[in-house]
């Protein structure tokens, strides 16, 4: 057995045969070595998928970003409409071509 490290354990690399051996070194060293790249393959891995979450949540907050930007895009624009008309149902029907326009169709929040 022999352990796999890479910034700590990350697991345990174990090799059995039929009969008791002696193993010379070279067969150590290969056997090191051959576990060595297996905590690198396990390691690249484990940082891949931390990768994929971080750019997940990033992707994620930059949409919720746009949202929200779109949001208070259209409540300014219906102050300043509300500032100018003197009609309300001009106002119902800016917000109404607006929310319609941005595809949410008010169904999302």
């Amino acid at each position: 057995m022999l352990p796999m490290l890479e910034g700590g354990v990350v697991g345990v690399m174990a090799f059995s045969y039929n009969r008791n051996r002696v193993f010379e070194e070279s067969g150590r060293t290969f056997k090191t070595l051959l576990v060595r790249q297996c905590a690198l393959a396990f390691e690249r891995i484990r940082l891949r998928s931390q990768e994929l979450a971080q750019r997940e949540a990033a992707e994620q907050s930059a949409a919720a970003e746009k949202r929200a930007r779109g949001d208070v895009e259209l409540l300014y624009e219906l102050i300043a409409t509300a500032n100018r008309l003197d009609s309300v149902d001009e106002i119902y029907q800016l917000a109404l071509r607006r929310t319609c326009s941005s595809g949410t169709g008010g169904a999302s929040r």
